[in-house]
């Protein structure tokens, strides 16, 4: 299977996870407890704009629990 969203970091300092599609970076960022919004992001990571969620199987995986951020964003991402 080829996803098209893969895995690049977590940035638990913003509560950001982050994918690449090809050169294009995305991230989820949580926007209140539990809840992640979808957004593109500058070259320097920074969101500049949120889009709908592609759906979830489009990504190659979710990150490990490493950190609140990352374990944050697996809770939502097994109740979607």
């Amino acid at each position: 299977m080829v996803f098209t969203y893969k895995l690049a970091e977590t940035d638990n300092g913003n509560c950001r996870v982050y994918y690449r599609a090809g050169r294009k970076l995305r991230c989820f960022q949580e926007d209140r407890p539990g809840q992640f919004v979808f957004y593109v992001c500058s070259s320097d990571g920074e969101p500049e704009y949120e889009v709908k969620s592609p759906p979830l199987n489009e990504f190659d995986r979710a990150p490990n629990p490493e950190c609140s951020t990352s374990r944050n964003f697996l809770e939502w991402w097994e109740s979607h």
